[in-house]
């Protein structure tokens, strides 16, 4: 397939980076150009310009099953409901950014004749910005955060929960760099760390994004971080394909467990917890917490009315408070299979780099599939626009890395 993007097209865009680079800066920025409720859509104008994307075919049905079954259940909503908002039309659309985007991340660095350094550069830079930015945020030299605390309310109350944050400066001392709220850029950090620790085999990056969430005090980021290192802990010992002896790795463990307990204890938003748990009430302390209560309350919410797993049927208009679980409130809308089908083209990843038997790739097919559904059941936050756009590029990036350890510097359209 000759796209746009090929260098034997003359001209402006054959002879430049232009692509690759505006892409790379949008995943970088994604929050940013969000900034004052600004939509990620401007990217479709991209599009023209791509014409005709490289996207492996499977992805493409994924995404328009998803849409298929996602825009039955609106319709039924609709029907079913005398007041719906703007909103509730929207999320049928889900899957097909999905694929637009692994199509565009595939067509743009399809032309880098070495896709793996390449990538493995760009994703370096971003997670050395985004440390650079939570760490100002977390020491706040000469009082940074106070010249940062405006514009930092500002974005959180556009890309992130309109919460109300106290006097503390930048969201009640939980740094977010550049996205702002701190489980997502846990989450970020982590998917970014994974993606070059797999393709690197160092696993420092993992303990650098790790890191990064522990300062961001991303509570429900580090439980899946944790959940997802032992899901692949698990297929890695069963396909004796550990990268380490274990043996070491506890040794390891030891010194890096007392380093953390160490940044916990004297972290301006953990300690408490970190105290609790030195003193054996870390259970009661964590179910007193308000977060812990509220997400009580959206399962109870969900487990009285249990045909809205197979009907859904809640439009916007009649959510009764705020649900920091996504699995609660896609379910509540669309059915349990409803929510499947916004995270179709993530399954079909799955499934395509199994079959293939790619080690890199399955992998970090797991990861993606892990953090997609593990952070839904505390989150509200994986099918925002920032996760589709980073785990449409990376899932793009391992199909363009697998094709090219394979001998095959083409993707087959």
């Amino acid at each position: 397939m000759v796209s746009v993007l090929d260098k034997n097209r003359p001209g402006f865009l054959a002879d430049t980076n232009l692509f690759q680079n505006a892409l790379f800066l949008t995943i970088l920025l994604v929050p940013v150009i969000r900034l004052a409720g600004i939509p990620i859509s401007p990217l479709f104008l991209f599009l023209p310009f791509c014409l005709r994307f490289i996207l492996p075919k499977p992805y493409f049905l994924a995404g328009f099953l998803g849409i298929g079954v996602l825009s039955v259940m609106t319709a039924l909503n609709v029907v079913r409901n005398p007041v719906v908002s703007a909103s509730d039309f929207t999320y049928f659309a889900i899957p097909l950014i999905y694929t637009f985007f692994i199509g565009l991340s595939i067509t743009v660095f399809q032309r880098v004749r070495d896709n793996r350094a390449y990538l493995v550069w760009l994703f370096r830079i971003w997670l050395a910005v985004q440390t650079l930015f939570v760490v100002i945020q977390f020491l706040n030299p000469l009082g940074v955060n106070n010249l940062l605390e405006p514009v930092m309310r500002f974005l959180a109350a556009n890309v992130g929960p309109s919460a109300s944050y106290g006097n503390s400066p930048v969201l009640s001392n939980r740094p977010g760099g550049l996205i702002t709220v701190s489980t997502w850029f846990g989450m970020a950090t982590y998917i970014v760390g994974r993606f070059l620790a797999t393709y690197t085999k160092s696993y420092a990056y993992i303990v650098w994004a790790t890191a990064l969430a522990l300062l961001a005090s991303a509570r429900m980021t580090l439980l899946t971080i944790a959940a997802t290192e032992f899901i692949l802990l698990l297929y890695l010992y069963r396909h004796d394909k550990l990268p380490f002896d274990p043996k070491n790795g506890i040794i390891a463990a030891v010194p890096l467990g007392i380093a953390l307990l160490a940044i916990g204890y004297h972290h301006p938003y953990l300690d408490r917890f970190v105290v609790a748990a030195l003193s054996g009430d870390l259970i009661e302390t964590l179910a007193q917490t308000r977060s812990i209560q509220h997400r009580i309350d959206s399962y109870s919410y969900l487990f009285s009315r249990p045909e809205m797993f197979f009907i859904g049927g809640l439009v916007v208009a009649d959510v009764p408070f705020s649900f920091d679980s996504e699995l609660v409130m896609r379910t509540a809308q669309f059915s349990f299979l409803g929510y499947l089908a916004l995270k179709f083209p993530i399954l079909i990843f799955l499934i395509r780099a199994i079959r293939r038997g790619d080690t890199e790739m399955t992998q970090y097919a797991i990861t993606l599939t892990s953090i997609a559904f593990l952070s839904s059941l505390t989150m509200g936050t994986s099918s925002n626009m920032i996760f589709i756009v980073l785990f449409s590029v990376l899932i793009g990036a391992a199909e363009l890395i697998h094709y090219e350890s394979h001998d095959d510097k083409r993707l087959p359209c």
